[in-house]
Parts: structure tokens; C-alpha cells; sequence
């Protein structure tokens, strides 16, 4: 069972006028959500699973509000170092619950498929013009799709920008994320790179756990990700 979900919406923030530094902002989003769900029987001969998962989707749209805010310390109280910055997000706070197709319900799920929203607390330094460091952690014990797998990630990382000028900057971040909401879950490595060029911005991001593990099977042994 899973779900993709398509947003589209608007956006808008400023700095409160009366506290210097203080940004508030929020979105309002269209969400089309589509939802699958198919049991395949691992001891039976069934082809073409995905295929069927896929066809079995049904799709529905619900609104979505996210808010945040953002605390430039510096800016309040010149006299901090190190220009620190807090932030706080709020995504899906509505809770969006979308339409499960009928084999869903037929096996027992409910009828709709929550978007749970998520909150999710961050901390940034610029020790020097060039290199910034990061952390964050959600605040929320977040559900997956996949039964009794919750995720609460706490990461940490650092962006050291390869070129910094006003009309080019090149970003590069490594990191660490650990999903602290799993009993002997692996920190895993994050990295990522940007490109910020006059007003176009892109972002690349990926993480792996470096550390594996031995899944048995009936003909072989076979160590992947874990």
C-alpha cells in the first residue's frame, strides 16, 4: 500500500514589523493524492504485481496548510555570534486524509489514507561567510506505510560553499540522519550540492546507510543497505 501525492500551491512570508528578525510564512496547497493498494501472495505464482498496484489506485484531492517560522537572531541581537538562525515547520498540519481504493477497504484498512502532517525544528551557524553548520530534528513521531515502521529523523551536517558570489554559488553538504523513532536503526550518511545561479536554484540531495545487513534465503545469503 502507498500513496503519491502531487502538490501544487502558494506560498507567502515576511518579517513581523514590531520584532526584527522574526519571519512567519505559510502555504496553502491543492493536494491530488493517489492511493494503491494490492496483496500479493508470496507462496502463490502472482505475475505483474506492481502493474496491478498501480491499477488498483484511486485518486482523490484535499487541501493542505502548512506555516513556519524563522528567527534570525542577529538581526534582534547584533551582539550574538556567529549569526545563528532557529526554525520551525509545519507541514500537512490539517492532516489531508484521501480516498483508499476498495481492495483496501475489503482487507480491513480504513477507508481513508492519512498524510499525517509533521513538525520539524532546525538550527543553523555561519561561522565564517562560507561555511554554515546545521541541525534539525522532527519533533513528531512520524507513521509509514510500511506497519509498525515510525520514522523521527535527527540530522546534522555543514554546507561549505565551493564559489560564493552575489550571481554564482556553489554549495556543497555533507551530513549525518539517524531515524531515532527505530530501536537499532544505522546513522546513515547524507550529501547533496546546489547550484545558485542570478535567480535559478537547484538542489541534489541523497543518503545511504553506509552499514549492511544479511537477509537469509532458501538458495542464498545476500548482505544489502541497511
Amino acid at each position: 500500500r502507498g500513496i503519491n501525492v502531487t502538490e501544487i500551491g502558494a506560498g507567502y512570508g515576511r518579517e513581523l514589523p514590531w520584532i526584527p528578525g522574526l519571519f512567519v510564512g505559510g502555504n496553502l496547497k491543492a493536494l491530488i493524492g493517489k492511493a494503491g493498494y494490492y496483496d500479493l501472495y508470496l507462496n502463490q505464482n502472482s505475475a505483474g504485481g506492481l502493474n496491478k498496484f498501480l491499477n488498483n489506485a484511486k485518486a482523490s484531492l484535499q487541501p493542505g496548510v502548512d506555516l513556519g517560522a524563522l528567527w534570525d537572531v542577529h538581526r534582534t541581537l547584533e551582539v550574538v555570534p556567529f549569526h545563528p538562525r532557529i526554525g520551525i515547520t509545519s507541514r500537512n498540519i490539517n492532516n489531508p486524509q484521501f480516498a483508499n481504493p476498495d481492495q483496501a477497504r475489503l482487507a480491513g484498512l480504513s477507508s481513508r489514507y492519512s498524510l499525517q502532517g509533521n513538525t520539524r525544528l532546525g538550527v543553523a551557524l555561519s561561522p565564517l561567510s562560507f561555511w554554515h553548520l546545521a541541525a534539525d530534528a522532527d519533533l513528531t513521531r512520524n507513521v509509514t506505510s510500511v506497519g509498525k515502521v515510525a520514522s523521527q529523523y535527527v540530522g546534522v551536517g555543514t554546507e561549505i560553499n565551493v564559489v560564493n558570489r552575489p550571481w554564482l554559488n556553489l554549495p556543497l553538504r555533507p551530513g549525518l540522519a539517524r531515524n531515532m523513532a527505530q530501536p537499532g536503526a544505522k546513522t546513515s550518511l547524507t550529501g547533496g550540492f546546489g547550484l545558485n545561479i542570478l535567480h535559478f536554484m537547484m538542489d541534489v540531495s541523497a543518503m545511504v546507510s553506509p552499514a549492511a545487513v544479511q537477509v537469509k534465503s532458501e538458495k542464498e545469503t545476500q548482505k544489502i543497505p541497511a
